[in-house]
């Protein structure tokens, strides 16, 4: 898609030139809002791809994704990521009927430095320091990057949408993952039905994946037809 064309090598070469430095958090705003204003374009693209997918049957793709939890320093960083793949195990499984496969690259975990607060949810999220700083070290799409953290108050995960990371708790499970990937691939509301991915409602299963739902992850840009990085192969 004609973002990541534009926001993918060109922005990695730019936050590797000013991480931490005065000008990562313009940089990082800057960078956000012209891929909204990209969107458009990407969504008049994406829409004869849709109509395929309804007419012809959907296409099987890949998301590749880079794992960072995100730990302080008592925490054990391997205890968090074989956590952080089973997590993503989950989220594959509820993935893989619809077409779509979780490519997990790599799980590396990582301190959150002391300066940088815990992640927010809402619009809040947009305001603290740890947006700039989370999307310094995301990886861009198509690859999703998924920050774990320990404990993230009420919410069990959280998106911005227009961002390519999302931020999931530790002790969540795999529907976390889909439901803010959702997010980002334009499933923008929540779903009434609490057996739905895409809820926000207590009880119910919570892993139902509509073939609207699945077809909006599967045209998103982080879905590919194969990895960027690797060859497919199978597992994560």
């Amino acid at each position: 898609m004609i973002r990541n064309l534009l926001l993918g090598r060109p922005a990695r070469a730019l936050r590797g030139a000013i991480r931490d430095g005065v000008l990562e958090a313009p940089v990082e705003y800057g960078l956000f809002l012209f891929g909204w204003a990209l969107w458009l374009l990407d969504a008049l693209i994406r829409i004869p791809v849709l109509a395929r997918e309804w007419s012809a049957g959907p296409r099987s793709r890949v998301v590749p994704v880079r794992v960072l939890p995100l730990l302080r320093s008592r925490s054990d960083p391997d205890a968090a990521s074989a956590r952080a793949r089973a997590v993503l195990t989950q989220a594959g499984a509820l993935l893989e009927p619809h077409g779509v496969r979780l490519d997990v690259l790599g799980v590396n975990p990582m301190p959150l430095p002391d300066d940088v607060p815990p992640p927010e949810c809402g619009l809040r999220a947009l305001a603290g320091r740890f947006f700039p700083w989370a999307s310094s070290r995301a990886a861009g799409a198509p690859c999703l990057t998924v920050f774990f953290v320990e404990d993230l108050g009420p919410f069990a995960g959280c998106a911005v949408p227009g961002a390519d990371w999302i931020v999931v708790e530790l002790g969540t499970d795999g529907t976390t993952v889909v439901h803010e990937l959702g997010h980002l691939a334009d499933v923008w509301r929540h779903h009434p039905d609490p057996d739905s991915v895409m809820t926000d409602r207590p009880g119910g299963t919570h892993d139902r994946i509509s073939p609207w739902q699945a077809a909006l992850i599967r045209t998103s840009r982080f879905a590919l037809p194969v990895s960027p990085l690797r060859p497919t192969r199978g597992g994560s």
